[in-house]
């Protein structure tokens, strides 16, 4: 059901719930919790068209994204090639 639901609202739907700023100050808590601890690779569940793993990635982190939906998950890689970082997407 899941899946469908996120094939109905699409990219554009989804990232019309959020903005900008609040995916930055999401980046930057991560990031601030993050900087007490080593971390090898962050696992982005849930992670949709990658606005959160992207500019994790971005930031130098390994980062693995796991999504239900085919749609949302070509959007990431789309927006991670266009961003030159690398990150393991799956379906799931």
């Amino acid at each position: 059901m899941s899946r469908q639901i996120y094939e109905q609202l699409g990219v554009a739907g989804l990232e019309s719930r959020t903005s900008p700023e609040w995916d930055d100050r999401t980046v930057e808590r991560v990031k601030s919790m993050l900087a007490t601890a080593p971390v090898d690779r962050i696992l982005d569940a849930g992670c949709g068209y990658g606005r959160i793993a992207v500019p994790l990635a971005m930031a130098g982190y390994s980062i693995v994204g796991i999504d239900v939906s085919p749609i949302m998950l070509a959007e990431a890689q789309r927006r991670a090639a266009a961003t030159n970082v690398n990150i393991e997407w799956h379906l799931g």
